[in-house]
């Protein structure tokens, strides 16, 4: 393997279709690598006082000649020019701060303000660890980019090459897409790649060959319901699902919240569902994409719904793509994630669902733990069931790169 190469296996090519647009999994580890974003150097600051918040670049910005009027075109751009999920923090923020005409302000070369009347909690993670607060220039061109794409469809390969000619970081990183979990050991004695996807666990025994490491997740396993009588009945087996998975598998986390550090600080236990009806009039069809844990899980609810004899029929989809298009699937299991590590991060993906988004959204902003997990449990759709933990291998010439929990790879600088 040349030294100032590195291979990268994933899951599943990766919908590239823009820094500022894409929101799937494996695009955002992609475009992590190839742009600086905001909060990548240790002195990048944010405070918030007098009604602002104060945002302080380190001087390693100004070094590449990118002052702070470049990150208020970046955020200006996500909150003016697109609709995404990536600007919904910064358009709420507008909101509440009544449309102000002075929104962000430039202060210096190193230092800009948002307005903001009160403050709001998670907007310090928003702001720096989010992989698209990249600056841009006035024509809305990328300033800080560390590789190029170069991407190969056909070959289902991608590849990154370094924009620096003196750079002591690798001149190139390959993907690779391999989804088969048990292809994975065979990749690695074949020198074939360097770093596992940290979603494609492989149960792994010789540990004198390579080791495995562990890290957090933001991914979030979920059962979306179609009707409240679904949604009961997968209610009421969640605890048995937890229970089959950690008698059969590893490397997943039960969870009852999508708000599940809130509920573990808060020390709230979830609502006992009243004994009711809910067998399903007819054959439930349960959905859910090839992957692998997607099939563990699967496995448990399956021998569960058997052992109830409740009938169903399985419908494996070979994307997550495919999966998200399945409009008839009586139950799908699905997976989401936080963008950056707070709680605001599944807030504002709860707001659309709730019964009161309104008490939810002023709960939020007052930082009401308890009044804030009431509000966002408010809802007969979606169940959440397992947090993710990244588990993944690595070889010497990757011996200085790491996932972090954001599901980021990050190199370690000696």
């Amino acid at each position: 393997m040349n030294k100032n190469s590195l291979t990268i296996e994933l899951d599943e090519l990766p919908e590239l279709t823009g820094i500022f647009s894409s929101f799937e999994f494996n695009a955002r580890l992609i475009y992590k690598l190839s742009y600086y974003t905001l909060g990548d150097f240790s002195n990048d600051k944010i405070e918030y006082k007098d009604k602002r918040y104060f945002v302080t670049l380190d001087n390693k910005w100004l070094e590449m000649n990118i002052d702070s009027k470049d990150f208020i075109n970046v955020l200006y751009y996500l909150l003016f020019n697109i609709k995404s999920t990536n600007s919904i923090f910064l358009r709420l923020l507008y909101q509440l701060s009544q449309k102000p005409q002075n929104f962000f302000t430039y202060v210096s070369h190193s230092i800009f303000t948002i307005n903001s009347k009160v403050m709001i909690p998670g907007l310090e993670e928003y702001l720096l660890q989010s992989y698209f607060i990249t600056p841009i220039d006035a024509n809305g061109s990328p300033l800080a980019k560390k590789y190029t794409i170069l991407e190969s469809k056909d070959k289902r390969k991608i590849k990154l090459v370094s924009t620096k000619k003196n750079s002591s970081s690798e001149k190139q990183i390959n993907f690779i897409i391999n989804k088969n979990v048990n292809c994975t050991e065979k990749l690695f004695k074949k020198g074939i790649i360097d770093i596992s996807s940290s979603t494609n666990y492989y149960g792994y025994k010789d540990k004198t060959y390579f080791k495995r490491y562990c890290q957090s997740s933001s991914l979030l396993y979920y059962f979306s319901t179609k009707n409240d009588k679904n949604f009961h009945l997968i209610q009421t087996i969640t605890s048995d699902i937890h229970n089959l998975y950690l008698e059969k598998f590893k490397g997943l986390i039960p969870v009852t919240s999508f708000l599940y550090d809130l509920k573990e600080k808060a020390g709230i236990k979830q609502k006992i569902i009243k004994d009711e009806d809910i067998v399903p009039d007819k054959e439930l069809t349960i959905a859910y994409s090839n992957y692998q844990q997607n099939k563990d899980i699967i496995f448990c609810l399956k021998k569960i719904l058997i052992y109830k004899g409740i009938s169903f029929k399985l419908v494996e989809h070979e994307s997550l793509e495919l999966l998200l298009s399945d409009n008839t699937s009586d139950i799908k299991l699905q997976v989401t994630y936080r963008d950056f590590q707070h709680y605001s991060s599944s807030v504002l993906s709860l707001l659309s669902l709730v019964k009161n988004p309104q008490k939810l959204l002023q709960s939020w902003i007052y930082n009401d733990t308890d009044n804030i997990i009431k509000y966002s449990d408010e809802q007969k759709r979606l169940i959440p069931i397992f947090r993710g933990t990244q588990i993944y291998f690595k070889n010497r010439n990757a011996k200085n790169w790491d996932y972090d929990s954001n599901g980021f790879l990050q190199e370690k600088i000696c």
